[in-house]
């Protein structure tokens, strides 16, 4: 079980829009025979995320820190999730996490996605589900602790091919709450 989720967004944010977390949607689809779901706390609420994880029972938790203004944010997330639910394994991905991954590098995060990971992010829940090492994957960093146990920043080809439909189902909720200026 896989709870993938969009961190709220910080209250100095003055963006005028909300998109869709196309980028969750994609992850959902490339692990297809995993049960997924999409939680985005810019809509939803702390107290949701503690229900969805009750009720859930997440192994894996992935966060996506896209952009630098939910790094606060997304390190208040980690901390709640780490401490109320130490057995979840957290991850992290995005394009902030991929320019500073050192700023993710806190204890309750197992894994740092560096660049795409739509090749990736499923050879670590292959890895993690069959007790395989991780140090084939490209584009990641393992830590413990907040320190950094392996890194191959070596990054995988991605060609839009790779890129199967988005799960928008997930997100089906949410889905009138989503908006651009």
């Amino acid at each position: 079980r896989i709870l993938l989720i969009h961190p709220p967004n910080s209250k100095a944010s003055i963006a005028p829009g909300r998109f869709e977390p196309l980028g969750l949607e994609v992850l959902a689809a490339l692990v297809p025979d995993h049960d997924v779901r999409i939680l985005d706390l810019r809509i939803d609420t702390y107290r949701v995320l503690d229900d969805q994880i009750a009720s859930f029972h997440p192994v894996i938790a992935g966060i996506t820190v896209n952009n630098s203004i939910h790094v606060i944010q997304a390190k208040r997330l980690i901390a709640h999730i780490h401490e109320r639910y130490p057995e979840i394994v957290q991850v992290v991905g995005g394009h902030h996490a991929t320019m500073l991954p050192e700023d993710l590098r806190v204890p309750g995060i197992h894994a740092i996605f560096l660049g795409w990971a739509e090749k990736s992010f499923p050879a670590y829940i292959e890895s993690f589900e069959n007790g395989k090492p991780f140090d084939q994957i490209q584009g990641l960093e393992i830590l413990d602790h907040g320190k950094v146990l392996f890194h191959n920043d070596n990054r995988y080809d991605l060609k839009a091919s790779d890129i199967p439909y988005p799960r928008r189902d997930l997100v089906a909720r949410y889905l009138k709450k989503y908006h651009s200026d």
